[in-house]
């Protein structure tokens, strides 16, 4: 009877120990897939800030291009009003008044 009451008992340790085997084995399993999902994200995070970070930095040099573009536009503008203006009070004096009203 104790022989018997003794391999139960050892049966009984081997099926606990087992089963706290398999709860670790499944613990570090999750760990193991979380870690996946982590990296995952984490990528994904990383394409998303790079792929913003490269459409601002698209929007920046094109807006320095438009206001390069815009300010030579003026710039030649006022050169050109200039000139014509010169031109005017070469011709004629009184026309530069005409000019500039205009």
């Amino acid at each position: 009877m104790a022989k018997t009451l003794k391999q139960t008992e050892e049966r009984v340790a081997e099926v606990k120990r087992r089963a706290e085997e398999a709860v670790s084995d499944v613990k570090r399993q999750a760990v193991v897939e979380l870690q996946k999902a982590v990296r995952a994200a984490e990528e994904k995070a990383n394409e998303a800030v790079a792929s913003a970070h490269g459409k601002m930095e698209k929007a920046v040099l094109e807006a320095r291009r438009q206001a390069t573009e815009d300010t030579l536009a003026m710039s030649n503008h006022q050169s050109d009003s200039s000139e014509v203006g010169h031109v005017l009070q070469l011709c004629h004096p009184s026309m530069l008044s005409i000019s500039l009203a205009s």
